[in-house]
Parts: structure tokens; sequence; C-alpha cells
């Protein structure tokens, strides 16, 4: 499970969301991962620090990284967050 981590690898510590992805599929044969979108207070607050130099981070770039070393077996938005949660399968 990689729950509100995304954003801080990706904006906080200036890691391609590709390279995250990367890293996080060969750990299992399925997982649990959220993407926290930018509106997301929490991605504001690290923004804050940052230039926004992070076109890529969006939420289709992110399902169309992770579907393809992946299958996503479920999606799921938190209620009253943009939030979503993605069930993977790993592909191989």
């Amino acid at each position: 499970m990689a729950l509100a981590l995304v954003h801080h690898i990706a904006i906080g510590k200036n890691i391609p969301l590709e390279a995250f992805i990367n890293w996080l599929i060969p750990l299992s044969k399925h997982g649990i991962v959220e993407f926290v979108p930018k509106n997301d207070p929490m991605v504001q607050q690290l923004l804050m620090h940052h230039d926004d130099i992070f076109p890529e981070y969006t939420i289709d770039n992110f399902r169309a990284i992770l579907s393809n070393q992946s299958s996503i077996v479920n999606e799921v938005k938190i209620t009253d967050s943009n939030r979503v949660i993605f069930h993977y399968r790993r592909l191989s």
C-alpha cells in the first residue's frame, strides 16, 4: 500500500511519476496506491516551496503510466476529496 505517498515523492522530491511507478510496481503482484491531485491542500502546501514544474502530475498521466505496467482492478474516489485510490495488479 502506498497511501499519501506519491505527491511527496513526485512534488516534494521532484521524482517523475514514471520513476515512482517503475519503483512501486515490482514490489508486489497486487497493490494499492493513492493519487493526490494538485488541488489537494497537502499538495498545495508542497507547491508553496517549489515552482510548479510538474505538468505531468495529473490523474490521467498517472493512470496511463500505471496502466502500462499493471492492470487497474479498481479506482475509488475518496468522498469529499479529489484523491483517488487505485487497486492494481502487476502484468508480469
